[in-house]
């Protein structure tokens, strides 16, 4: 390892829960400098929730795939690609706060929001909290040890999936508690979770690494293809007791695809349960989405986005680190099966 951080050697791609505890470490070191920079004006409190919330688990799977990103595209194992994954995490850590607002959430991982016991000021500071890691996650990434004109060229990629993100959301707010289109609700998918998860940091880590503009192209194709497929298996998790789009009125694809196979009366009972409906309603939703044939159609086309971003990945064998190609096929399969 070099004094800037950066590999000397190509080393073993580590596992996502390898990787996640790496991370993880990068990111607590990073906060422990805020920190003490608080202390001075005994504000430290403020990064309560931020650490409650990493604390409390979550798989880092947008720093993961920056990471493998960057293997993919030549770069090593060095710090400077693990401090823009804390960045990411907590740009992810931004949005979950806000959104946890937005949905009126207590919780999240089972761990609780509440700072102060009242609802408003567990609002304000769920707000406040969700900005302070947003301003952190710029300070990390442009802190990392990447050179400036490197970052500068990612600094694009980051923008879109800030924004694209923020589109995303206002969109599931303009859908709430609707049966959208199949096509809004794959939209707002591609927009929440297919770029800001898979494509954008797949790409950053591959612009990081230095990589031509046809790579980038392809790790981009890569993660639109990935991104789509483990959105529509998230839909899935509504049939395993996950009932949260129900209840909280989200447009998911699921819910737009089975609305799409039913009469008015099957589509009246799908909309008792969105946006806070009884156990009785939500069980009678999902007997209903049970029935529409819109599960099999989820997950024949998870099964199919899965087998094509392993076809993606072949694209890149020539360029990419082996093991690298190896984790993301891993992931793609892991999405196919849980499907």
């Amino acid at each position: 390892m070099t004094a800037s951080g950066e590999s000397t050697e190509q080393s073993t791609v580590p596992d996502p829960a390898e990787f996640a505890v790496v991370v993880t470490a990068t990111l607590k070191e990073f906060l422990e400098v805020v920190r003490d920079e608080l202390k001075a004006d005994r504000a430290e409190s403020v990064l309560t929730l931020i650490d409650r919330l990493l604390d409390s688990g979550g798989g880092r799977t947008r720093p993961y795939l920056c990471y493998l990103g960057y293997r993919l595209a030549g770069g090593g194992h060095d710090d400077r690609i693990l401090r823009v994954g804390g960045s990411l995490e907590l740009f992810h850590t931004f949005a979950l706060l806000h959104d946890d607002v937005i949905d009126e959430a207590q919780t999240r991982r089972g761990v609780s929001l509440s700072t102060f016991g009242d609802e408003t000021g567990d609002k304000a500071a769920m707000i406040l909290a969700g900005d302070l890691a947003f301003a952190l996650s710029d300070r990390l990434f442009w802190s990392s040890g990447f050179s400036p004109e490197l970052l500068m060229k990612a600094m694009p990629i980051l923008s879109e999936m800030r924004s694209r993100t923020a589109a995303g959301q206002f969109l599931e707010i303009v859908y709430s508690g609707q049966i959208a289109d199949p096509r809004e609700a794959r939209s707002i998918a591609k927009l929440k979770t297919a770029s800001y998860t898979f494509e954008g940091p797949l790409a950053l880590g591959a612009t990081l690494a230095g990589a031509e503009p046809e790579f980038i192209e392809n790790v981009r194709k890569l993660g639109r293809i990935a991104g789509e497929a483990f959105q529509l298996r998230d839909d899935l998790q509504l049939m395993d007791g996950e009932n949260d789009d129900l209840v909280l009125g989200r447009p998911s694809t699921l819910i737009a695809e089975a609305g799409q196979r039913v009469g008015v009366e099957e589509r009246d009972v799908i909309l008792l349960a969105m946006g806070g409906g009884t156990n009785g309603s939500v069980a009678a939703a999902l007997d209903v989405i049970s029935r529409s044939g819109a599960v099999e159609l989820i997950r024949s086309e998870v099964a199919s986005l899965s087998s094509q971003a392993v076809d993606a990945l072949q694209t890149l064998s020539p360029s990419g680190e082996p093991k690298a190609i190896s984790r993301l096929k891993e992931i793609a399969v892991w999405i196919s099966e849980s499907g």
